[in-house]
């Protein structure tokens, strides 16, 4: 008996031991994780929680001592004297606080998630997809632009030293979590982990395009109901420069060529539809302080660790303070002692589809200018974890490279989809952010945009000397009429880019005399500018909403600027509702139903977080929008719905449109009959909801939250925010302003407030990794302190580390 119970304990000694140090799919190496010395448990020690920093930091790469100082909200201010010890402290800092957000963003933009996360077709389907769309080529390109000039070159070495010897003095123990929970290690940064960082920023802000769907509906409505439905600029909108007549030059816009066939397979998604932004600015004439206040709100996805990064960069040249991008150098939103800059998207077309005709089965060559015409293969070597590796052959054209094909979606043996991305030319944004920060005036900020490419943004911009400016600002097509909107022929190189619109001729405006500039993803310019503008879609609303409380409002206060971010004022509502609630016959309807019907009679329009009301509009909304497009869900096809603006707009003027009459019916609908059965099902729906127990007040029937990068819900947030899409303050359940700054800019000081959804620590045990959640939530800020000098922190409740050379 003793023998068997000695050879069963052997066993299943033997067994655990294996089956702990393994993973067993998507389950981590338990026996790792769950070490008390090197596991999860270590992750919550003050070391690497952020409670506890070392005083200092020896490394060999440093050139000179570097002091940085750590503010109450653990937000870094480094002081070093040269830049070469600045950028590299930033890379460190960045990397002890971020370090597996950036490695994973990195390998997501490379199409590398296999490689990490193992054998999974979604997966290896999207690493295809970033391959095909010329994530790793753009990069590849950008890279090599960036090691082109001195400058950036020296700011991109030294930040990834940084990350490395961040990474060198990590043991097993204080790796990040994520990585002991995926189970790997983190690889050396490098120049162009920078480079993929700033594509996936244009892949999320400048890929957007609705070419197929377009040429889909407009082989299918016809010319005279496609434009109806898909106007290219409603009239009463607000652009965000208008210069009637006062542009220099006039474009003769020749109509392009517009195929009039099918495309019929699924596509790939692109970036969601709500990035965007808010930004404005007043100057001392409108500004309580007789100086300008600048405000910027990025909309992006509400991801946790965030996706910026707040720190103070000084050094003899330069002292600056905002929010970076985790894995890049320098600051993209804030400001200096002199200046103060933010951005929002431009909602510019920066993508083409060309359709290839290839001339054989295996897609060796293409008619190009009626000759034949090679590719150009791009061997892409996809590694999967623990499996073979995945080798997808992409074809690259005059007109970018081949996305879809036989191989990838598409089932023609001789025709393919060409993908021209404007990210895939050579730029130096590094460069232009280089500049940036260091500019001291307008005309030093403009020199420095020069250098900008993409992501297309629109800048904002302030200064002491009571200056302030809009720039629509990217690299942007000359295009001819309606060139980009639709599918075109790849078999000509007359229907490629040819030029582009010079830099001094893109959208802009400096001192206006209406004393303020703003921008919120609304279109650029109005209908006198000289270039065709397109866009997979616009802004609508926010926008009409900040230029009326900029209108009417004759000085600003900082806490007033607050305020206005925090705005939830639903202005498709107040435009909508009383519309629809004409057209509705309360007369034997259920209680529930005639109770929503009052609360919506004597709603004020706000989205705010304790209300009913809001709830009921977005139900009804939503089931009306769906009955609406009925026929579009129908269709098969890959088509884009009409705008929520262009639909009401219709429903109003003109409610017998024939698109309104439901395919499920016999009965022949009009908007009145659509807008009363909408009513019906969406408040019998939420009635059900409730009785089920779902709470029916906006923030928790919204239910925003923070979502962790790895989707592992125990280390998501919740975060009941009011507000809605169209709102100023634009929070969605999964979206929203993922950081909010106000800067007043003075001779004497400039000062800034900010918040983010989220906190410095991208570690989950850390008291800094939701210390500002419950802040933005309530839409309050911080006071983010600017230093002038490193002896200055001394006044402060402060962190201080000094960084040696070795």
């Amino acid at each position: 008996m003793k023998v068997i119970r000695f050879f069963f304990l052997l066993g299943l000694s033997i067994f655990l031991g294996y089956s702990l140090n393994r993973p067993w799919g998507k389950v981590p190496a338990l026996g790792h994780f769950l070490n008390p010395f090197e596991g999860f448990w270590q992750n919550a020690t003050p070391r690497n929680t952020g409670l506890k920093s070392p005083k200092t930091i020896k490394s060999k790469d440093l050139r000179q001592s570097v002091d940085i100082a750590l503010d109450s909200s653990h937000i870094p201010h480094i002081f070093a004297q040269s830049d070469w010890d600045l950028y590299y402290m930033q890379g460190y800092m960045t990397a002890k606080d971020r370090l597996w957000q950036m490695d994973f963003q990195t390998m997501a933009a490379a199409g590398r998630l296999s490689e990490i996360l193992g054998k999974d077709s979604l997966i290896l389907q999207f690493d295809r997809g970033q391959r095909r769309k010329g994530m790793l080529y753009a990069a590849e390109k950008a890279r090599d632009a960036f090691m082109s000039v001195e400058t950036s070159a020296n700011m991109l070495k030294a930040y990834a030293a940084g990350v490395n010897a961040y990474i060198d003095q990590l043991n097993k123990k204080d790796l990040p979590i994520e990585y002991k929970l995926i189970g790997y290690r983190p690889e050396a940064w490098s120049p162009l982990k920078s480079a993929l960082l700033l594509k996936y920023m244009a892949e999320s802000l400048s890929s957007s395009n609705a070419d197929l769907e377009n040429t889909n509906a407009l082989a299918w409505l016809g010319k005279k109901n496609f434009d109806l439905l898909y106007p290219l600029m409603e009239k009463g909108q607000i652009p965000i420069v208008n210069k009637t007549n006062q542009w220099k030059q006039s474009t003769n816009l020749q109509e392009a060529e517009i195929p009039f066939s099918y495309i019929n397979m699924p596509l790939d998604e692109g970036p969601n539809p709500l990035n965007g932004s808010n930004n404005w600015a007043v100057n001392g004439n409108k500004s309580e302080t007789a100086y300008p206040i600048l405000c910027n709100d990025p909309h992006l996805g509400l991801n946790l660790p965030s996706l910026w990064y707040m720190i103070q960069l000084q050094s003899p040249d330069i002292n600056v303070i905002g929010a970076s991008l985790p894995g890049a150098p320098g600051i993209i939103i804030g400001m200096n002692d002199h200046i103060s800059w933010g951005v929002t998207n431009a909602q510019r077309d920066l993508v083409d589809w060309y359709r290839i005709t290839f001339l054989d089965d295996q897609q060796h060559q293409y008619l190009l200018d009626g000759k034949a015409t090679p590719v150009e293969n791009r061997l892409e070597v996809i590694k999967i974890r623990d499996e073979e590796d995945f080798v997808d052959t992409v074809k690259y054209t005059a007109f970018g490279p081949v996305y879809y094909d036989r191989h990838y979606r598409a089932e023609e043996a001789r025709s393919g989809y060409a993908y021209r991305w404007i990210a895939h030319d050579p730029s130096n944004e590094v460069l232009a952010f280089y500049k940036i920060n260091r500019a001291k005036n307008y005309e030093a900020f403009k020199t420095a945009l020069s250098y900008y490419q993409a992501p297309a943004q629109n800048f904002v911009f302030a200064s002491v000397d009571n200056e302030i400016a809009m720039h629509v600002h990217g690299k942007f097509p000359a295009r001819t009429n309606h060139n980009g909107r639709f599918l075109q022929e790849g078999n000509s190189l007359e229907n490629g880019w040819k030029t582009y619109i010079p830099f001094e001729e893109n959208v802009f405006e400096y001192q206006p005399e209406r004393n303020f500039v703003f921008s919120a993803n609304q279109h650029p310019a109005d209908s006198t500018y000289p270039y065709f503008i397109t866009a997979k879609k616009y802004e609508y609303y926010r926008n009409r909403r900040i230029f009326q409380l900029l209108e009417e409002k004759e000085k600003w206060s900082v806490s007033e600027m607050m305020q206005m971010q925090n705005d939830n004022f639903n202005l498709q509502a107040a435009e909508s509702l009383p519309f629809w609630l004409n057209q509705i016959n309360t007369e034997g309807l259920p209680h529930f139903h005639q109770k929503a019907f009052l609360a919506l009679k004597n709603w004020d329009f706000h989205n705010e977080a304790y209300e009913k009301a809001p709830t009921f509009y977005a139900a009804w909304w939503k089931e009306l929008y769906r009955l609406l497009y009925d026929e579009w869900d129908q269709k098969g096809l890959p088509l884009l719905k009409p705008s929520h603006y262009t639909t009401i707009k219709i429903l109003k003027e003109n409610p017998d449109f024939y698109f309104f009459d439901l395919l499920s019916t016999p009965e022949k609908e009009d908007a009145p009959a659509i807008i009363q059965l909408a009513f019906k099902n969406a408040m019998h729906k939420l009635m059900q909801e409730e009785i089920s127990g779902k709470k029916l007040e906006w923030a928790a029937y919204k239910g925003t939250y923070l979502q962790h990068l790895t989707r592992i819900k125990a280390f998501n947030i919740a975060a009941p925010v009011a507000g809605n899409a169209g709102s100023i303050n634009a929070a969605t359940q999964r979206h929203g302003p993922s950081w909010r700054m106000i800067t007043a800019l003075h001779p004497e000081g400039n000062k800034m407030w900010g918040i983010y959804p989220g906190g410095p620590s991208g570690n989950p045990a850390s008291p800094y990794y939701q210390n500002q959640v419950e802040e933005w939530v309530n839409g309050q800020y911080r006071e983010i302190p600017f230093f002038k000098n490193f002896n200055a922190t001394s006044n402060y409740e402060i962190q201080h580390i000094q960084a040696k050379v070795k």
